[in-house]
């Protein structure tokens, strides 16, 4: 034991000591003289004190104890056989640990976690924690390691592994391990491999091809022995070819050929199922191919026919055309990939698929591609678009700005009440109610019945009234017994024609099967005016609903989806009030230049529009006389989106339909969206290193001279539109790179864009990236070499036996005390 000081520097205040005794001594004494020396000894010692403790003062002895750590290698690598063995290990080891040793324990895999901090306790608790197997990452692991020992004993580490490192580099923690003389002891867990464990290794596809083109994709599987397997091909999820296939004991290189998918960015995904394989996550791969071709148009009508004048301008400029029911409308990004341009006209917004308006926002703003939404009775705010994803992507807000004369609405919801209604469904009846009293004016009218067996009005028919009352009347919407509509039709009707109102209409909600008794009433709604919407809820409602609705200029609408109801609600009561609707005549005026006009320099009239407000960097390019939008366009990420207010049939835009321009207006403002051109001498790359994915871009102008100073931006595009974006550098002259870590295994569109100062896109290159599964998965024999290169480069042992984790390293370590 030895004292040492932390900063000595400050032991020259001790030379003060002279001055300070001397001047004690020369002092005249006015005391005896053991009491002058018993007091400067001891203001001797407080002195001597202060300066030791800010000199950090220790004692400093020899370290007689150990600390242990066991690192348990626990990724998907690791037999179940292997890590009994390497819980027997340790178990072994703790049970001959001497007294004052302790041990601790880590279990790794993609990540590390401590299962036991340092602890002195030779108990054996089995394995509690479990960090993902996907990969082996041991050089995290013996970093956790180094961090969690005590300073005051001596250290080793045991690594029990079959080596096979997929993530990080061991081998620089181990020199620092060395540099710390902690001697790191290996374990090997390496097994026999797995028998009969076939591998899909690759799945080889031409990245880009002509739309029409047969296809050539090529798989490699490796099997261990001559076997039969079932081979399946998914394209963008979807299976497409399927067959037995006959498998020698090597690399398999297996060829299918399948037709061109069409025109965009697709993903192919095979599968290999043998007998008696014994790991199902090497049995997967993924490709992607790009299908080059001319741009086609997605014309969606909310109603067949509506935009028949669209497609055939567009079919007379020689752009290929797909008109399509929203219904029709892919789900998916890769999906909707194959078109250009999405032209949705005069479509309520729930008729689309719900996983499609979420996703149209991301086809533009990710993919780059075009949007245009044409007007109408159904489209904008009297569509149901306020506050939905796809207003996000407009250059316009379905709120309106100052007051537009508008018809005043009488709406009478008749509820079904009956014992099929009890629960979710009536809760979600009365929110509907409340959606659609929230949709209406205060000079509106609205009306609640309640029926079973009979009818009763839960809120008489009068002008809005306040909120709080309202909703405090839903709440004593109760149970019932059994259905029947007539009553309720019935009291709507007597109601409604007694009315004060342009709009009348009902809004019939049932879930049940009543006689066909009310088909009077309807023919009364109808000579009267009154529209009647009626929706279905559940699978057992009347399918006479069907019928009645479209009799009176109404609609039917199907709720499989209980939750559903308050939204039909709400979409359906905006639409009967024509909320937004503007109609009168008049000549939309210029108001800034753009490619949908170029060389036109008057237009038609107009005979009425959708009132919307534009969005503060929309670029408005023609108005009504009241200043409204009716044309409005802007940039959305890497597309562009555009905004036309009125109609392309025969109502408001009549005399546009007929204008001798109306083709070349159309081609050029649907031209103006369509995604921007990969510049020549443009490329983008990726490929997978190690742990890593790197996207690379070759940029060179049209004399073939590199583009040097563009800061470039990586953008990897899932399935589902999550975007994962990264800087590219540039490394030499018009070449720039980025590496980011690998995302989960599958493909992904990987996009380099170059953004100018103005915020337009200076270039944009577009390829595809395939995250193969982990390597955890595709070498199953370990890495025995760095398990003993880790052991030789600290001074350790390879599969040392368990009672070599107590021997003491032959470094000395020192405590303090």
């Amino acid at each position: 034991m030895s004292l040492s000081f932390v900063q000595p520097a400050y032991l020259w205040l001790l030379l003060l000591l002279l001055p300070f005794a001397g001047l004690t001594l020369l002092t005249p004494r006015r005391s005896a003289r053991w009491r002058l020396w018993s007091s400067l000894a001891l203001r001797t010692f407080i002195f001597v004190a202060l300066v030791c403790a800010l000199a950090g003062a220790q004692w400093v002895g020899r370290a007689d104890h150990l600390t242990t750590v066991f690192m348990i290698d626990s990724s998907d690598s690791i037999s179940p056989s292997a890590r009994a063995r390497a819980e027997a290990y340790i178990q072994t080891a703790l049970t001959r640990m001497p007294t004052g040793d302790r041990a601790a324990v880590i279990v790794f895999g993609k990540e590390p976690l401590v299962e036991r901090a340092p602890s002195d306790s030779r108990q054996w608790v089995r394995l509690t924690v479990a960090p993902p197997g996907s990969y082996t990452d041991i050089d995290r692991a013996l970093q956790l390691a180094l961090a969690i020992m005590p300073a005051e004993t001596r250290k080793r580490i045991v690594l029990l592994s079959d080596g096979g490192e997929n993530r990080g580099q061991a081998m620089n923690t181990a020199t620092l391990a060395r540099a710390a003389q902690i001697p790191i002891e290996t374990v090997s867990l390496q097994g026999a491999p797995p028998s009969g464990d076939v591998v899909l290794e690759a799945v080889e596809a031409p990245a880009s091809a002509r739309d029409g083109q047969a296809l050539r994709l090529t798989l490699q599987v490796r099997a261990p022995q001559a076997t039969t397997a079932r081979l399946r091909l998914l394209l963008d999820r979807q299976p497409v070819f399927e067959q037995q296939v006959a498998l020698q004991a090597k690399l398999n290189r297996i060829p299918i050929t399948v037709p061109a998918p069409g025109i965009g960015f697709h993903t192919w995904e095979a599968h290999i199922d043998a007998s008696g394989d014994t790991v199902g996550a090497n049995n997967v791969g993924f490709g992607f191919s790009s299908i080059q071709g001319a741009p086609k148009i997605a014309i969606v009508e909310g109603t067949p026919g509506r935009g028949s004048n669209l497609a055939a301008a567009l079919q007379a400029a020689h752009m290929q055309v797909a008109t399509l029911a929203p219904a029709g409308l892919p789900a998916s990004l890769v999906g909707l990939d194959a078109y250009a341009a999405v032209v949705l006209v005069d479509v309520p917004y729930h008729s689309l698929p719900p996983a499609t308006g979420r996703l149209l926002p991301a086809y533009v703003r990710e993919l780059g591609h075009g949007l245009l939404m044409v007007g109408g009775a159904d489209s904008y705010a009297a569509g149901g678009y306020l506050n939905t994803p796809l207003e996000g992507a407009l250059p316009v807000t379905m709120r309106t700005r100052g007051v537009k004369i508008r018809p005043d609405v009488a709406l009478v919801l008749v509820i079904d009440h009956s014992g099929s209604m009890a629960g979710d469904k009536l809760d979600l009846a009365r929110e509907g109610a409340a959606q659609a009293f929230g949709a209406l004016d205060d000079s509106d009218q609205i009306g609640v019945i309640q029926f079973d067996s009979t009818a009763d009005w839960v809120v008489p028919l009068q002008k809005r009234p306040p909120s709080d009352s309202f909703l405090s009347a839903l709440q004593g919407i109760g149970v019932g017994g059994g259905t029947d509509l007539r009553p309720g039709l019935v009291a709507a009707a007597d109601a409604l024609e007694k009315a004060q109102a342009r709009i009348k209409h009902i809004v019939l909600l049932t879930d049940g099967q009543a006689d066909a008794n009310y088909d009077d009433v309807v023919a009364r709604l109808k000579g009267d005016g009154i529209t009647l919407s009626a929706v279905g809820v559940g699978e057992d409602y009347d399918p006479h609903l069907k019928d009645i609705a479209p009799v009176t200029g109404g609609r039917f609408y199907e709720a499989r989806n209980f939750a559903d109801i308050p939204a039909l609600f709400f979409d359906e009561t905006l639409r009967i009030s024509r909320r937004g609707i503007v109609e009168h005549d008049f000549i939309p005026t210029l108001s800034f230049p753009a490619a949908a006009l170029r060389d036109i320099n008057a237009v038609p009239p107009l005979h009425g529009y959708n009132a919307v407000t534009p969005k503060s960097n929309a670029q408005v390019v023609l108005q009504s006389d009241e200043s409204d939008p009716i044309l409005a366009q802007w940039q959305y990420g890497l597309g562009r989106a555009a905004a036309w207010t009125s109609d392309l049939r025969g109502q408001w835009g009549r005399d546009w339909v007929a204008w001798q321009d109306f083709s070349r207006f159309v081609d050029q403002l649907v031209g103006s969206l369509l995604p921007v051109p990969t510049p020549s001498g443009w490329e983008a790359a990726t490929n997978v290193e190690g742990a890593a994915l790197v996207l690379s871009l070759r940029a060179d102008g049209l004399d073939n001279q590199p583009r040097t100073g563009l800061h470039p931006t990586g953008r990897l595009i899932a399935a589902d539109g999550r975007v994962i974006e990264v800087p590219l550098s540039e490394v030499t002259p018009g070449r720039y790179r980025a590496t980011m870590s690998l995302p989960d295994a599958g493909v992904y569109q990987a996009q380099v864009v170059a953004m100018g100062p103005d915020g337009q896109i200076e270039g944009l290159a577009q390829t595809g990236a395939v995250v193969p599964p982990s390597a955890e998965y595709l070498q199953r024999d370990g890495n025995v070499g760095l398990l003993q290169a880790l052991a030789q480069t600290t001074g350790g042992h390879f599969d040392p036996q368990p009672t070599q984790a107590w021997s003491l390293p032959p470094t000395t370590t020192r405590r303090t005390a």
